[in-house]
């Protein structure tokens, strides 16, 4: 697989895979603490109506390309909103052309919140699946790593040629709010 760094962005172009988790950890199995792992979120550079979104934390990895049909970003940065407000997240869904994908966090303890990503084969849910990629951390870890890959892939691009190759346009507002609540939580953390 070729890769290519454009502004600090990795582009890894494959074929598309279908929830791939390369060292997933077996159902059942204990999930290590954040504390012993990290976690990463990498969102390619969008193609033809297409975005590459990459998860990885400790030897669990998630790859998958994602559609625009769905307002998905935009909700990404609600959702992310919504937890540091202190509410978990609403179903955060991305369209992969039938199936679906659901990203949820949620709150454990009082400082621990579960993310976790679920692969659908359509839009009916008929059965819940196991998830295709869990972690555990406080939420504004979870919220500042995806809002930092959300502001590498903002600025990756000037914001016609994003709206052209994603064919929908960067949620500028939504993460503006996002922007204000992280920049909020790193002033009270000291």
């Amino acid at each position: 697989m070729p890769v290519v760094l454009v502004q600090h962005i990795r582009v890894e172009w494959s074929k598309r895979s279908r929830g791939v988790s390369s060292g997933a950890l077996a159902l059942g199995a204990p999930m290590p603490s954040a504390e012993t792992e990290r976690l990463q979120v990498i969102f390619d550079l969008p193609s033809h109506g297409w975005l590459g979104l990459d998860l990885r934390a400790g030897e669990r990895r998630f790859v998958e390309h994602v559609s625009h049909i769905y307002p998905s970003l935009a909700h990404l940065c609600s959702g992310l909103c919504d937890v540091l407000n202190g509410a978990p997240t609403r179903p955060i869904v991305f369209y992969l052309e039938p199936s679906e994908l659901e990203l949820r966090i949620a709150p454990e303890s009082d400082n621990e919140w579960y993310l976790s990503l679920m692969w659908f084969r359509d839009h009916r849910r008929s059965a819940m699946p196991a998830p295709s990629f869990e972690f555990r951390s406080t939420p504004f870890m979870i919220v500042s790593t995806f809002w930092r890959a959300l502001r590498r892939l903002e600025t990756a691009l000037p914001a016609a040629e994003f709206a052209a190759q994603y064919c929908e346009p960067f949620p500028t507002l939504e993460m503006a709010s996002l922007t204000k609540l992280v920049k909020a939580g790193k002033r009270a953390a000291g």
